[in-house]
C-alpha cells in the first residue's frame, strides 16, 4: 500500500511544541502522530518546496520527426536482415550436411523434328507424406503409408514417360509444379499421433525421396524445371498465416531436394519465400501456382463456386498490376479437374493420398488418387489435359 501524504499542519504544530513549549522532539512527534525522523528533518530544513512539473515549451521540429522515423526504419531493417541471415545459415547448414548426388544420367539428346516442340507441366501435390490411412477404418476403400506413396509416385513417373514416348511431337522440357501439402504435418492432434514419423523427419526424407524421383526424369528430358509453393498441412503454426507462409515443412523438403540435385545441370528451381508464385511455360505463358487453402466453398468435393470467385478476383488484381495471367494451377481440394470459362483457365489437381478416414466421416466420400499432366504448345498454350490415375481403375461394368 502507498504511504498516505502527511498533513503539513501536523508537522508545523509539532515544531511549535518543540520550539515554543519546550517539548522534546520525541514527545512532540508522539503527540501529533508524526514520525520523529520526519519531524527532525522538518526542524532542520523547513517545509519542502512543491515539485514543479516541467512542461515542454518548444515545438517539435521536422528534424526530430525525421530522426524518429529513421530510427524506426533502421530497427525494421535490422530485424529483416536478421531473418535473412538466419535463412542463409539454415541453407548453408543443409548444403554442408547433405551430400550432393553424383549425376548418374545425362540428359536425353532429342533429335530435331519437323513438329513444334511441346512442354509438359506435371501438377504434383497432396502426397501427405507420413500420414497413415487404415484399410480397415476406410472399409477397404483405401490404404496409405510411405511405401504406398512411393509406389504411386513411381506409377506417376511411368505414366509421364509413356505419354512422352507416344506423342507425335518432341517434348524436351518437363515442368514439375509442387503445389503443397507434400507432408502430412502435425497441426491436427490425430495426425500428430498417427503419422509414422515427425514432421521434421518427414521433410528431410521426402526431400531425398522426391529428389531421387525427379532424378529419374533426367535421361528423358533435356530440361527439368521444378517450382514449389507451400501447402497448409505442414505449416508451423496452428492458425493459417498470410505472412511468411514459407515457414513450412514443404519449403524445407523442396530445399533438401534442390541441394541434393544441385550438380545436375538440367534442373532449374523456383522456390520462393511466398505462399504463391507465377512461372512461365514455353517462354510465353504466365501461370499462377498456389495451394488453394483459404478458398471457401459451401459444397465439399465440388468447390467450383469458391474457386471461380477467387480466381476471378485474382485475375483482376494481376491485370491491374500489369501482370496478366494465362492459367492458374492449384491443389488442396484433392479433386482433379479443369475449369474453363473462369476468365483464365484453371486446373485443380488431385491427390496422391486419396480417400481417408476424415473425408469419409465428414463428407461420406473421397476422390481416388490422381494427378494432372498438361501439355503446352509454344503458340497455342495448353493443348492437352491428361488425368493420371495412381491406382488401377476398372470399367463400370467390370466393377459392378
Amino acid at each position: 500500500m502507498p504511504t498516505p501524504a502527511l498533513d503539513p499542519a501536523l508537522l508545523e504544530e509539532a515544531a511549535r511544541l518543540v520550539r515554543v513549549e519546550g517539548l522534546s522532539q520525541r514527545a512532540a512527534a508522539k503527540k501529533m502522530g508524526v514520525g520523529q525522523g520526519t519531524l527532525s528533518q522538518y526542524l532542520r530544513e523547513g517545509p519542502a518546496e512543491p515539485r514543479k512539473t516541467k512542461l515542454p515549451t518548444d515545438a517539435i521540429s521536422r528534424e526530430e520527426m525525421l530522426e524518429q522515423e529513421l530510427n524506426e526504419l533502421r530497427s525494421a531493417t535490422q530485424k529483416q536482415r536478421k531473418m535473412s541471415v538466419l535463412e542463409e545459415r539454415i541453407l548453408a547448414r543443409l548444403e554442408s550436411g547433405i551430400e550432393a548426388a553424383k549425376p548418374r544420367y545425362s540428359p536425353l539428346s532429342i533429335p530435331k523434328a519437323r513438329h513444334d516442340e511441346h512442354e509438359f507441366a506435371l501438377l504434383f501435390s497432396d502426397t501427405h507424406a507420413s500420414e497413415v490411412v487404415s484399410r480397415e477404418e476406410t472399409l477397404g476403400m483405401n490404404e496409405y503409408d510411405w511405401c504406398i506413396m512411393l509406389d504411386r509416385m513411381a506409377r506417376l513417373q511411368r505414366a509421364v514417360l509413356s505419354y512422352q514416348q507416344n506423342r507425335p511431337y518432341p517434348i524436351r522440357k518437363l515442368h514439375v509444379w509442387m503445389l503443397g501439402d507434400m507432408l502430412s504435418g502435425d497441426i491436427h492432434q490425430e495426425l500428430a499421433e498417427t503419422n509414422d514419423r515427425t514432421t521434421e523427419q518427414a521433410a528431410v526424407q521426402f526431400g531425398l525421396d522426391s529428389a531421387a524421383w525427379l532424378e529419374g526424369f533426367v535421361p528423358h528430358f533435356k530440361e527439368i524445371s521444378v517450382a514449389g509453393v507451400p501447402g497448409n498441412h505442414p505449416r508451423r503454426t496452428k492458425k493459417p498465416s498470410a505472412k511468411r507462409a514459407f515457414n513450412n515443412a514443404d519449403w524445407t523438403a523442396y530445399q533438401v531436394a534442390r541441394i541434393y540435385l544441385r550438380q545436375h545441370k538440367s534442373f532449374q528451381w523456383e522456390i520462393p519465400n511466398a505462399g504463391m508464385m507465377t512461372t512461365t511455360v514455353a517462354e510465353r505463358w504466365r501461370v499462377l501456382l498456389m495451394h488453394g487453402d483459404g478458398i471457401r466453398s459451401s459444397m465439399p468435393g465440388v468447390p467450383w463456386g469458391g474457386v471461380v470467385r477467387r480466381i476471378t478476383t485474382l485475375e483482376q488484381q494481376f491485370a491491374k498490376a500489369k501482370q496478366p495471367l494465362d492459367y492458374v494451377a492449384l491443389g488442396h481440394f484433392h479433386t482433379a479437374n479443369a475449369l474453363d470459362g473462369v476468365g483464365v483457365k484453371t486446373f485443380l489437381n488431385g491427390s496422391v493420398k486419396g480417400l481417408d478416414e476424415y473425408s469419409l466421416k465428414q463428407f461420406g466420400s473421397g476422390r481416388p488418387p490422381s494427378q494432372l499432366l498438361l501439355t503446352f504448345h509454344p503458340r497455342k498454350g495448353v493443348t492437352d489435359v491428361s488425368y493420371i490415375d495412381l491406382e488401377e481403375v476398372a470399367p463400370a461394368a467390370v466393377a459392378a
